[in-house]
């Protein structure tokens, strides 16, 4: 779910995000690591869909198959992410675990159908609400193609994070 922010809220960001097109307002695009992290999800859920979906067979899998291991490096957009995008997306929930870890102690029980202790993940967690209503407030429909043509606002590049991190 894409969302934008005033012009000061982008000012503050530690890095730069692009402004939304004129016609759309005079907000500036993100969105919320929460959002980016189900997407990814689902991207990979989708990914693993060649060996359960009938549908999807040697001929017919737009996340896995393409027509050269060089195309399968492409990021096409819509169905055809890429093998880079799944990467990305493994490697942004592999951050956000890090981050965010889930501290609630999964237990062991014993169980008399394997006789022996198991580990039980079946436990109560506490979720954090995490601004569904400020994300709706501030949606954003796509797609993109034509955001991007002014100043972008925050601190650091992308390209080169590195030097804002130690400033």
């Amino acid at each position: 779910m894409f969302t934008h922010i005033t012009e000061e809220e982008a000012r503050m960001l530690p890095n730069k995000t692009a402004p939304e097109l004129e016609s759309e307002g005079s907000g500036y695009l993100v969105v919320l690591n929460v959002f980016h992290d189900l997407h990814c999800m689902d991207n990979i859920r989708k990914g693993l869909y060649y060996f359960l979906e009938p549908q999807w067979n040697s001929t017919h899998n737009p996340y896995l198959l393409y027509e050269s291991p060089e195309a399968a490096l492409e990021d096409r957009g819509g169905d055809h992410l890429g093998i880079m995008h799944l990467d990305h997306c493994i490697d942004s929930l592999r951050q956000s675990i890090q981050c965010t870890g889930d501290v609630v102690p999964n237990v062991f029980q014993y169980s008399s159908k394997y006789g022996d202790v198991r580990a039980r993940s079946t436990v109560v967690h506490e979720c954090r609400n995490f601004g569904k209503e400020w994300a709706a407030q501030h949606h954003v429909p796509g797609p993109f193609k034509d955001f991007g043509k002014g100043p972008e606002l925050g601190k650091c590049a992308i390209d080169d994070p590195w030097t804002c991190l130690y400033e």
